[in-house]
């Protein structure tokens, strides 16, 4: 059994964390995206609140998208 805590951390915190890590926004929802697609662990509390694993978001960087050209 392991002796190290996690913490959990709600979506909006998690933005918070990876707008910092990352330099540019990162919105919540997005957050919420990368939980459901397995990129960082989160756990269900209740029937909508969502919390992720605190370690792992200060861990992960996004990375900006190119802008693409008007044709």
């Amino acid at each position: 059994m392991s002796d190290k805590k996690e913490l959990w951390i709600t979506s909006a915190e998690a933005a918070a964390i990876l707008t910092e890590n990352s330099g540019h926004p990162i919105s919540d929802s997005y957050v919420r995206r990368l939980g459901i697609n397995g990129k960082l662990s989160s756990k269900m509390i209740g029937r909508k609140t969502r919390l992720f694993n605190r370690a792992e978001v200060e861990a992960y960087t996004v990375k900006q998208r190119a802008k693409r050209e008007a044709a």
